[in-house]
């Protein structure tokens, strides 16, 4: 990752002049650092991705409600698939003499085949949506993964980073303290100013431990949120070049228009509006025509028929069916359609939510993208201020505690522009999610 993206790193050399050769050093240095670190992570994005996919108790309960779902939309897509039933009967009369068993058991050989009716085509279509809906439920749920995999390596390594920037600043804060101390022990510097700089010291030192804490904190909350688990989270990390580019993605020409299309939450409830208006069309199926057969056979064996053969009762015909009233399928037709119209207003709120946060992360993202130019011009001017700082401390104009107190401004600085990164990067992944779209695999 191009290390200029987030800031240009003072010269080392305490009694060098500060030039655009300087600058062009530390931006060499951390390349070179960026591009040791783009090879230096065996677990890469994709690598957490596939873990913790693999892992998500959720990802795989979803999979088998598609499993499901393919099940229900086989069952309407082959209507047509006969049933068969075998019944005997053997009954003991109340008001008649029972007869002979002999003569009057049957086995019945019953086949039922829909040839059509009124509601197939609804009942298929129905189900197809629903399948559909659920598939993307499972690929919704995936992404989700990714989104959440790619917000904290993105995070973990932009601190990465911020400590690298810092690890520079400490030696020089440790070295301008030393020199301090040295002259206070000497008197030529008062013992306050000693004390004044071991108390920024202290504080930069303070600051750089909390900020440590927090690259341990996201791996316990990437835990959390994803079930993954690594014992070597130095081995962890997302390619600094992917980074950079995450960080230069620009959210602000994204329109409702395309989140609307893409939304993968909107796409489902649209496909789960279809299925309930299908539902409830096909709830009442006014008309079915089926192919029937019962076949007879004779199980003890009569006078007339030995056991095993088929009786004359036994016939194969068409059957239409016609519903001409039936109050409990009508309110059944209605409830559906309720349920349809619930749906819409769903589908219509969701619509209007979508559109409020996607106008909501593109004005988080344009102001921090204000203030962070804001402050790159103050970290220029900081680093300016070392360097004149560095030559005035060649003809005595000021104390080694001054340019401490202005590297440590330079760490803060720092730290402020973390701050507005990890907040990008919430509001671009935050869109990326709205879209329902993946950025790049390692």
């Amino acid at each position: 990752m191009p290390t200029s993206k987030f800031r240009c790193v003072v010269g080392q050399k305490e009694k060098s002049v500060r030039s655009s050769k300087t600058c062009f050093f530390g931006i060499f240095l951390l390349m070179l650092i960026s591009q040791v670190q783009a090879n230096m992570y065996p677990i890469d994005l994709n690598a957490v991705y596939q873990s913790a996919l693999s892992s998500s108790n959720e990802y795989r309960a979803l999979e088998k409600e598609v499993q499901s779902a393919t099940a229900l939309a086989d069952i309407e897509s082959q209507y047509y698939t006969p049933k068969a039933t075998l019944t005997g009967e053997w009954n003991q009369y109340y008001g008649s003499e029972t007869p002979d068993p002999s003569r009057s058991d049957a086995l019945k050989f019953n086949v039922d085949m829909k040839l059509w009716g009124t509601g197939v085509a609804d009942k298929i279509s129905a189900a197809n949506s629903n399948l559909e809906a659920s598939r993307l439920v499972v690929n919704s749920e995936a992404l989700s993964v990714y989104h959440t995999v790619l917000r904290y390596l993105a995070k973990i390594e932009r601190t990465r980073f911020y400590l690298i920037d810092n690890e520079i600043i400490e030696q020089r804060l440790k070295d301008y303290v030393e020199k301090q101390r040295t002259a206070s022990n000497e008197g030529i510097a008062s013992l306050s100013s000693l004390k004044e700089a071991e108390l920024e010291l202290s504080r930069f030192k303070d600051s750089i431990a909390r900020i440590k804490a927090s690259i341990d904190q996201m791996f316990r909350s990437l835990r959390e949120d994803t079930n993954y688990q690594t014992d070597t989270p130095a081995n962890v990390g997302l390619n600094p070049n992917l980074l950079e580019q995450l960080l230069s993605v620009n959210i602000a020409d994204i329109t409702e228009a395309d989140i609307k299309k893409s939304n993968m939450e909107l796409r489902n409830r649209n496909l789960l509006l279809d299925y309930q208006l299908k539902t409830a069309s096909a709830q009442r199926e006014r008309l079915v025509v089926s192919l029937v057969n019962e076949t007879q056979f004779e199980v003890y064996g009569s006078d007339e028929w030995r056991a095993g053969d088929i009786k004359t009762d036994s016939y194969i015909g068409l059957k239409a069916t016609y519903d001409l009233f039936s109050y409990q399928n009508d309110q059944s037709q209605k409830s559906a359609y309720y349920l349809y119209d619930a749906e819409m207003e769903r589908v219509y709120l969701l619509q209007v939510q979508l559109s409020s946060q996607l106008n909501s992360l593109q004005k988080d993202f344009l102001d921090i993208k204000d203030k962070r130019m804001s402050l790159m011009e103050q970290i220029t001017l900081n680093e300016d201020l070392v360097s004149t700082q560095e030559k005035e401390l060649l003809i005595d104009k000021l104390e080694y505690v001054d340019i401490v107190k202005s590297l440590s401004g330079l760490s803060a600085s720092y730290g402020t522009l973390l701050n507005y990164d990890l907040s990008l990067i919430d509001a671009i992944v935050d869109t990326m999610a709205l879209q329902s779209t993946q950025f790049l695999n390692e």
